[in-house]
């Protein structure tokens, strides 16, 4: 039977474990001292976070085993017309484990999570959805934003920006 809970800090080892499957297909080059470090980023971020109350997720759990996961982490801009409150929600690290989907476990996270940042005041949500999540994204009224920019920064920056 499926059940579904919010995590705790506890969890954060369990989560780290699913966040770097979730991640392999993406890092099949990267050495295993840098996969040792990406694993140590990501659970030091979980637990932080799960501290400082700025990330919450929600688990499906098959028994004691977590199957699927949800997250949301908050952040705030200054408030415009179209957010009054500046808090914004990053719905992140939806992952089912490929043995269980198609069974709607992640539309039900999904669902958890969406009313988990309208409870916590949240006046915006975004994600960054992969091809075969965005249909489903779609359905439940997210928006096709292109336009949005990225930019890693070195380690300094020099006086020429």
């Amino acid at each position: 039977m499926i059940t579904y809970r919010k995590a705790t800090a506890a969890d954060s080892t369990a989560l780290t474990q699913i966040r770097m499957e979730n991640m392999a297909p993406y890092n099949q080059d990267a050495s295993t001292q840098d996969l040792e470090t990406l694993r140590k980023s990501i659970l030091h971020h979980f637990e932080s976070s799960f501290a400082d109350g700025s990330f919450i997720t929600w688990l499906a759990c098959d028994g004691d085993n977590i199957i699927a996961t949800s997250g949301l982490t908050f952040f705030r801009n200054t408030p415009s017309m179209t957010n009054l409150t500046g808090k914004t929600g990053y719905i992140t690290n939806m992952y089912t484990r490929p043995e269980y989907r198609r069974r709607g476990i992640g539309s039900k996270l999904f669902s958890l999570t969406m009313k988990e940042a309208v409870a916590q005041g949240c006046g915006r949500l975004v994600l960054y959805g992969t091809p075969m999540a965005n249909t489903m994204y779609k359905k439940l009224g997210f928006e096709d934003c292109a336009g949005y920019m990225t930019y890693v920064p070195p380690a300094e920056i020099g006086d020429d920006i």
